[in-house]
This record gives C-alpha cells, structure tokens and sequence, in this order.
C-alpha cells in the first residue's frame, strides 16, 4: 500500500470526529462488576504465567444469558505481553451443571469486542450483552468448562491488545491455567483441553496452536479451531483500508502501539488521528462509524510503510511454528473483513511443517461463516477431546 497524499476531511470522517465527541465512545453498559475487581496488585504476586491472583461468583442479568444452572466466575491471572512481560489479564469461567471429575476445559479466544474495559467478555457475560455467546452455549451444551480471556487491556487499566496474535495466544492458553485454579469448581488438573476462536479470537487460538509446545506444555491441547481467523495483520490492514470496516485498523493501530510502545503512535498522526487517541475506549459497535475511510485522513505518514511496524506484523503472523495439536482452519471464501486469502497461506506454512490442518472454506461472508461453519468445527472439536482418531489432512 502505497503513501497517499493527505485531502481534506470528507463528510464521513468529519461526522466520524463529531460522533465520537458527542458519544464520548461510552460503550454499552457493562457495570455489574466491582472495579476494584480487574485492578490488579501492585507488584503482581509472585508466580509462573497462569497463576490465578483472584476469582468471585458471577452474576447473570439481561435478555441472553447462558443455559440455566450455569456456574460463573470472574478470573484475575497472570499472563504474558507480546515482549516477555508478566501482565494480570481478566475473564471468566463458565460451568455446566452437575458434576464430572473428567471436564474438559474449552478456551474462547473472543472475536472484536473493541477496546474500552467495559467491552470485556467477563463484564459482557453479566448483563447479558456478550456476541460469542452462542458459542459459549454450545461448548457449555456437551458438558465443558469455558475459559474466557477478556485479553490484555480489555477490562484491566491501560489499552487493549487489539490484533496482538503473540499476547493473545499467551491470554488463551494461561486462562485454562487459572480456570483449574478457581476454588471449588474440581476442575481436574490434567483433563483435556482445547481452543476456539473466530476472526480476532481465531488468530488468538491460531497463535495458542503454535505457542502450546513451549508456553504451557502440559496442556497437551486435544485441538484448536480457528475460523475466519486473523492470521496475517499486516495483510489484514492493507486490505481494510477504504474498507466497509476501516475501523478495526484503527482498533490494530492502538492495539500494536500499546503491545510496542517504541512504534510511536502518535509520531504518525495528523490532528484528526491524534484525537481518536485520546478516546480509545470504543466496543465493536462504533466501528461502522468509519467504514469507507482510509488511513490517509489519520496519518501524516502510513505507518505500516514504516519497517519497525513491518517487523511487529510480521511477527504476529501465524505460520512460524507448526502446531503440535490438530487445527481445524475455516474461512468464508467471500470474507470482507479478513481475506481468505491469508488464511490460506497459514495452512500451507503449518503443512509445509509438519502439522495436521483441516480445511473448509465456503463462499459465505465475515459473518454467515461462523454461524454457517462453526457447529461442524466444534464437532470436530469434539471428536478429538472424545479421543477419537485424527485423520491425516496434510
């Protein structure tokens, strides 16, 4: 993608900065949670990544809820940044009722949410406002345990990791960690495990599939299902841009710079991008705020032309380990928000590798592809925790 020449602001934009200023990007009410529940301690107790540092029951409100007898618990852990660092991350755990000393524990990697704290799944969850539910509900359906990261920065101070594949995997896989930490759930310690996620989620899981081996070895994950996932952001970006949801690059934006604070932002922005900056707090509805604005209107200087961004994308792409757990990798062949395209090379690098990828592409859109693709998947997914054999795909 080429630099563009700076223009003046179109009526879209200009409405996009109004809107904002008026909103005050406050997203849907999410307050059933006590604040002072996602403020971490100040050191961070000493402990391994997954530690839990905190749990407390959690309550059910709002139209959707999760079936009757669910068990809920919010989640205070430790986890990893993208560069290596201990972080308390949040999320819940969700259990079905009745009892079985065998549980598998599923982790949910999320799909976009946004980036204001009270976006996070573990606050969504409460008042009945969560979009993964559904998927939830079926994994909860077959008698599994469901972890939930609400992410880095998603419900704990500071900005959301937004597109962060490298954290995000780390977020998915300490959560099944802390979820055997919970007290009184007699999750056990050594059941099967495994990982789900679409769009921002499925390079969340696509990230886990390849972190597994060395961050958390003894999970021994019985399988990873990553739909429509985000496998390639540097791609991603260059095609969202002037797309129908610009605006989840401006989520990336915040998202990297926040991960790498020496991509300097804010040296690459206009007045117009630096505004934005200061009101990050946006859940995924504002996102078609900015549809069909580009990056130009933002940013003095593209920053993905800049080599320390290239290098950050590049390593957050999916591809550069094999996964040791089978992946089932789904895309929608008319995707206008992640292009199939890079999903495609994701599964050619991780065959290339030696790992087993099952793939299923259908000419459906960003949105009819989960809803379409993913109870196959999570059938699947439950061939493998069942320890039924796994054909060889590649």
């Amino acid at each position: 993608m080429s630099l563009e020449r700076s223009r003046r602001p179109g009526r879209r934009s200009l409405f996009s900065i109004v809107a904002i200023a008026l909103l005050g990007l406050v997203p849907a009410a999410a307050q059933a949670a006590d604040p002072a529940f996602y403020t971490p301690p100040d050191p961070l107790p000493a402990g391994t990544h997954g530690s839990l540092i905190r749990s407390e029951p959690m309550q059910f409100y709002g139209l959707t809820k999760p079936p009757a007898g669910t068990t809920g618990y919010r989640m205070l852990y430790q986890s990893t940044t993208a560069t290596g660092q201990p972080v308390a991350v949040s999320g819940a755990l969700l259990l079905p009722p009745g009892e079985d000393p065998d549980r598998p524990i599923v982790s949910v990697g999320v799909g976009n949410h946004g980036l204001g704290d009270s976006c996070a799944p573990s606050r969504l969850l409460s008042n009945g406002a969560e979009p993964d539910l559904r998927t939830m509900v079926d994994l909860l359906g077959r008698g599994y345990a469901v972890a939930v990261t609400d992410d880095q920065g998603l419900g704990t101070p500071g900005n959301a990791i937004f597109g962060v594949n490298t954290a995000l995997g780390y977020n998915v896989l300490d959560a099944i960690r802390a979820a055997r930490q919970v007290p009184g759930t007699g999750l056990p310690q050594g059941g099967p495990t495994a990982v789900i996620g679409y769009s921002e989620g499925g390079g969340a899981a696509g990230a886990a599939a390849e972190e597994e081996s060395t961050y958390t070895p003894e999970l021994h994950l019985k399988g990873v299902v990553a739909g429509d996932a985000l496998a390639d952001p540097g791609s991603a970006s260059k095609y969202l841009n002037g797309n129908l949801f610009f605006g989840v690059v401006l989520q990336a934006a915040v998202g990297y710079d926040t991960a790498y604070p020496e991509l300097d932002l804010g040296s690459f922005l206009n007045v117009a991008g630096k505004f934005l900056l200061k009101y990050p707090v946006m859940c995924q509805q504002i996102v078609p705020l900015f549809t069909m604005q580009r990056i130009s209107f933002y940013a003095k200087h593209n920053p993905l032309l800049s080599a320390d961004w290239q290098a950050r994308l590049e390593q957050n792409q999916l591809g550069h380990h094999a996964p040791v757990a089978p992946v089932y990798l789904y895309y929608g062949q008319l995707d206008e928000v992640l292009s199939w395209h890079q999903g495609g090379g994701t599964r050619r690098m991780w065959c290339a590798a030696g790992a087993n990828v099952k793939w299923s592409m259908k000419p459906l859109d960003h949105f009819t592809s989960q809803l379409v693709q993913e109870p196959g998947a999570i059938d699947w997914l439950a061939d493998r925790i069942d320890g039924k054999p796994t054909p060889r795909y590649c």
